[in-house]
């Protein structure tokens, strides 16, 4: 009886395994990737775009001013951000 069982449990586990090496497609609290884009062009993208993804470009812009020691022009496009419009961990970011 065991031994009918093993095949079904193999696939089990090698189904399980296969769900888990996928990674998913948005995890929580990631920023849009945004890799050449400058400070002024993701703002005028999250002009254009829908309420939560102009938030996390607006975001993403703040955090590139602020890795460029543009401490005060961050703060001026954090103040444009709704955090009511991000998730708990963007919120946190």
């Amino acid at each position: 009886m065991i031994a009918s069982l093993r095949p079904l449990s193999a696939i089990f586990l090698a189904g399980m395994l296969a769900a888990c090496a996928n990674s998913p497609n948005n995890g929580l609290g990631e920023l849009p990737r945004t890799p050449k884009a400058s400070i002024e062009q993701m703002l005028q993208q999250a002009a254009e775009s829908k309420p939560e993804q102009a938030a996390l470009l607006r975001l993403s812009a703040a955090d590139q001013a602020y890795r460029q020691n543009d401490v005060a022009g961050s703060a001026r496009i954090l103040e444009q951000v709704d955090l009511a419009s991000l998730q708990p961990a963007q919120q946190m970011f």
